[in-house]
């Protein structure tokens, strides 16, 4: 995960790190939960904001279950 940190990310490239569709990585970022930002008429999310999602849902899994 460190290697995203510094990187801006396609759509594609943030569902293959989910392993999730391109759909869905529209959904979480409407949501608020990654740092976007256009380039150009494109979508970019932060590696950072990818990691920290992780890391969120991670966390969220432990409290969950225990």
């Amino acid at each position: 995960m460190d290697g995203l940190n510094k990187r801006l990310l396609r759509p594609d490239e943030v569902a293959a790190v989910l392993n999730v569709d391109r759909s869905t990585v529209y959904r979480i970022a409407g949501k608020g939960d990654f740092v976007c930002l256009k380039v150009g008429s494109a979508l970019r999310i932060t590696g950072a904001s990818v990691d920290r999602y992780i890391r969120k849902q991670i966390e969220k899994h432990y409290i969950d279950n225990g």
